[in-house]
């Protein structure tokens, strides 16, 4: 699995993310990236791994164990940190 990241990512941040998508660690990484009218904003990426289910009674015989907390796949959230937030008051 790789992650080509956008053309002025971090090289280095590239690489990183893509062990982590390799492994299957959550992770959190500070990056630069591409909006679709290619403004280039910093923003944080994290990453959430799924995992399968463990298994209701794991055994040598049964074909299901293998496959107990199997990383499955990530969940990534994209966060833009290059713009000021609205201020938020209590009322």
């Amino acid at each position: 699995m790789s992650w080509r990241g956008a053309p002025a990512t971090e090289p280095f941040m590239i690489e990183e993310v893509s062990t982590f998508l390799r492994e299957g660690k959550p992770g959190m990484f500070k990056l630069t990236n591409f909006k679709a009218n290619d403004q280039r904003f910093p923003c944080v990426l994290n990453l959430f791994p799924v995992k399968g289910p463990p298994a209701a009674n794991p055994t040598a015989m049964d074909s299901d164990a293998a496959r107990d907390g199997e990383y499955l796949y990530q969940i990534g959230v994209l966060i833009d940190v290059g713009r000021p937030h609205a201020e938020v008051r209590p009322s």
